[in-house]
């Protein structure tokens, strides 16, 4: 009964989806081969100092957080921003 699951559901809202990001923390790779885990703060400085409000930088790290899957490339999500 204690089965670990391997990969979640394809189809899930992106509440469940952004819960899967935070809980199992989520690993994306680099476009050196290495990979790192997915951090949601980081996206958001980046948004951030990019020249977005708070409020903005937030909604966008919340939705791409979403969007993100165990080895999505990092080239990716800047292409998603």
């Amino acid at each position: 009964m204690n089965e670990l699951v391997e990969e979640p559901p394809k189809i899930l809202n992106w509440h469940l989806q952004y819960i899967l990001v935070v809980c199992f923390l989520v690993k994306v790779k680099k476009h050196s081969g290495a990979t790192q885990d997915f951090d949601k703060a980081k996206l958001k400085a980046s948004v951030k100092k990019a020249g977005a409000k708070e409020e903005h930088a937030t909604k966008v790290a919340d939705n791409l957080a979403s969007k993100v899957k165990e080895g999505t490339m990092t080239v990716e999500i800047r292409r998603w921003l």
